[in-house]
């Protein structure tokens, strides 16, 4: 059971992290280096951040920054058949870089209240309001597949420089990233997640660049 669990650590973290491990009702204080494992509840407080690294044995591990005033459970979190990673964030931002997906096996997903997130290689924001519960949900590089709630089973592949909005009604609105939307995102964000921005420039470059070639190369029949 062990050797098919997969976990995350607490790399990094500013100001107040708490986290309920699973089963339990005691709150206790998040640490550097503290594992947390499939069931436990984490949340950061006002002005708080917290970098999570998922363990899946190689050096290329994803990350998870919460921003303050955020809470995620982490629903799944197992490597006995492919890499699976599901996180249920209930409210707050986050920045998500996913490495772990290599075969059809491997899996990352990030649920939100009103829609489903499954991700294939990515870099993105998401933040859900803590009122309404409705997420916003931005794609710097890879691609997303949001899927709406009950009230809404319409598909989305959100891919680079697009933004994805679920509105009143759980109505998904696709929308492209401009510089007010940009503003936005990066209003009050925390300097862990500008150094991690920094630091995937030049994958996020590269990754952007690789899908235009090959949009590029791509032939479409013509109608006769």
């Amino acid at each position: 059971e062990a050797s098919t669990s997969r976990v995350a650590i607490i790399s990094m973290m500013e100001g107040t992290v708490e986290v309920q491990k699973s089963g339990g009702k005691k709150i206790i204080k998040g640490f550097n280096g503290m594992s947390l494992n499939q069931g436990d509840i984490v949340t950061t407080g006002k002005e708080s951040s917290v970098v999570l690294k998922f363990s899946n044995g190689t050096s290329e591990d994803d990350t998870l920054i919460l921003e303050s005033s955020a809470k995620v459970t982490f629903s799944k979190l197992s490597n006995k058949s492919g890499t699976i990673t599901k996180v249920s964030m209930l409210k707050g931002k986050a920045w998500v870089d996913v490495k772990s997906i290599k075969n059809k096996d491997d899996e990352f997903v990030l649920e939100t209240p009103t829609a489903s997130m499954g991700v294939r290689g990515t870099n993105f924001f998401v933040g859900v309001d803590p009122n309404t519960g409705l997420p916003t949900l931005a794609v710097l590089s890879g691609n997303v597949n949001v899927t709406g709630s009950s009230n809404n089973t319409g598909q989305y592949n959100v891919y680079p420089a697009s933004a994805l909005t679920v509105g009143g009604q759980d109505q998904l609105q696709m929308i492209p990233i401009d510089n007010q939307i940009l503003a936005q995102m990066l209003n009050s964000t925390s300097g862990e997640v500008m150094a991690a921005i920094l630091e995937s420039a030049q994958k996020i470059i590269s990754e952007n660049q690789k899908l235009m070639n090959q949009f590029s190369t791509t032939t479409f029949p013509t109608e006769i």
